[in-house]
């Protein structure tokens, strides 16, 4: 599979849907790419990896097995597109909507529970009313007054079935990657 750039009907959805003003769409919107035509994954491949394999000419003789940072993945089941932990660190300050502060105790609560869905009814109830206020889909959360040196935001699920659901992939090979990230973050959440 080749790289193509993600149709401008699916930039200006995500573009919408997150909040990314005019500043992502001259900096990182031309640099988003899919390895299909059902755009599955959006990458983000940075300017010198796109100038040098992508637009240069000759670059269709060149075959660019994998490049970039993976930004958001169509969810089939949750029929919307999952923002990545990774994609997060790049399209983060550029994110004006869905984002929401959950107490320590919460973030506890859904770091615990990789995976598996935390329904929404054991939290509390303005923490509840903040997120039934957005439809289902990616969120990125933070730690109510202030990250504390932490390394958030991080990216969590709010799911259909009224529940906040972690989901941490990597690459093969880096499997205990998001479990080492999470006992790090739990370990530091502890000594708040």
């Amino acid at each position: 599979h080749s790289y193509s750039k993600v149709s401008i009907k699916l930039v200006k959805s995500l573009a919408k849907d997150f909040g990314l003003g005019e500043d992502f769409s001259k900096s990182i919107a031309k640099n988003l790419f899919s390895r299909s035509e059902q755009d599955k994954s959006v990458v983000y491949i940075a300017d010198g990896v796109k100038d040098h394999c992508i637009d240069s000419i000759g670059a269709e003789r060149m075959k660019c097995v994998w490049s970039g940072v993976k930004i958001w993945e169509k969810s089939e089941r949750d029929n919307f597109y999952m923002l990545t932990q990774d994609g997060m660190q790049i399209i983060e300050p550029f994110i004006t909507k869905r984002r929401v502060e959950l107490s320590r105790s919460e973030l506890k609560s859904v770091l615990n529970t990789l995976g598996r869905e935390v329904p929404l009814e054991t939290f509390a109830p303005a923490t509840r009313d903040a997120i039934r206020a957005l439809a289902p889909g990616s969120l990125v959360v933070s730690l109510k007054g202030g990250n504390r040196n932490l390394k958030l935001p991080i990216v969590i699920n709010y799911t259909d079935n009224d529940a906040l659901k972690l989901i941490w992939r990597y690459r093969k090979g880096l499997e205990q990657a998001p479990k080492v990230k999470i006992k790090s973050l739990l370990t530091a959440l502890d000594g708040i």
